[in-house]
């Protein structure tokens, strides 16, 4: 950032499968340690979860869950989150479980509100 200033917009923080044991608040004091008092490290990291997933799509975490998790991390301060993976989210797409695009984006819009 020093030698190209927002270069980068966000820092995306894997929190599901190898990264589970990841939550937004150390990396956010991490990242503000090292980038001084003038930088937004809350809006800067983001933190990401998988949707469900697997063979019958059972496994990963649904909408409700999905915001849970982002409104236990609400008091961290972050301002936003991604989920993992797209093709996922499109493969277990179920209106009648309430599993779609739109509803992880819900998720934690809710979860963070």
């Amino acid at each position: 950032n020093g030698a190209t200033p927002g270069l980068v917009t966000a820092f995306n923080v894997q929190c599901y499968a190898g990264g589970s044991s990841n939550t937004p608040g150390p990396w956010i004091k991490a990242v503000q340690t090292a980038m001084g008092s003038g930088f937004d490290a809350k809006g800067f990291v983001l933190p990401g979860l998988w949707c469900s997933n697997g063979f019958e799509c059972t496994d990963g975490q649904d909408p409700a869950s999905i915001g849970a998790t982002f409104k236990k991390w609400k008091p961290s301060g972050i301002q936003g989150g991604w989920i993992w993976l797209l093709d996922d989210v499109y493969k277990c797409e179920d209106p009648a479980r309430t599993l779609s695009a739109k509803t992880y984006a819900g998720a934690i819009l809710g979860g963070l509100s």
